[in-house]
């Protein structure tokens, strides 16, 4: 009778400890769930944004940047990045694989810590980029965190590229980051030389 009571006490306390490993667990869960969703709203409500010129405003062939713009967190708290919604706008030329980089100085050669790759890729996007007006969002899914965090008062620099294949004379491509202006790059037109 004795040795029943112990295996009831025992099944007991083995029950009660699952239940309370079960709803531990459940809440860890969620509050990690939460401070993700609370990240992924950093965009509009802990970071500002700026726009930062672009290296050269004259298509060439190759891969070539878009779009720059600083991202910077709020001084009281950190920030993570999820979504990086851009308008393209393509007028004549060929452009494919969009590739978002960011970087932790001005001079964009420093690669941002918790990147998906060492060389500091956010997010990409392969295939080609229609003419016309594209609305684009990339995600930062493929870092290690499914986002890029920004320690608070901290500031990362994003470099939008793609590769451009074909730049026939008057072409031009315009990238807009939300809530910023769009920036341009340009072939310029030919000028015919009057006859002699």
């Amino acid at each position: 009778m004795n040795e029943n009571k112990t295996q009831m006490k025992n099944w007991q306390a083995w029950l009660i400890a699952g239940v309370l490993a079960l709803v531990g667990g459940f809440l860890f869960i969620r509050d990690r769930g939460g401070d993700l969703a609370a990240a992924s709203r950093a965009p509009r409500s802990q970071v500002k944004f700026a726009s930062v010129p672009l290296p050269s405003n004259t298509m060439a062939l190759g891969v070539q940047s878009l779009s720059r713009f600083k991202a910077t967190a709020d001084k009281k708290k950190d920030a993570g990045l999820f979504s990086f919604p851009f308008t393209i706008t393509n007028k004549g030329a060929s452009l494919s694989d969009l590739e978002l980089y960011a970087f932790t100085d001005a001079g964009f050669s420093d690669p941002a810590p918790g990147a998906a790759t060492p060389a500091g890729l956010v997010a990409s996007r392969p295939g080609g980029v229609a003419p016309g007006v594209s609305r684009i969002t990339l995600t930062a899914s493929s870092t290690p965190a499914g986002l890029l965090g920004i320690p608070a008062g901290a500031a990362r620099y994003f470099d939008l590229r793609g590769l451009i294949l074909g730049n026939p004379p008057g072409a031009k491509v315009t990238t807009k980051f939300d809530g910023l202006s769009g920036q341009t790059i340009t072939v310029p037109k030919r000028i015919q030389k009057p006859p002699k």
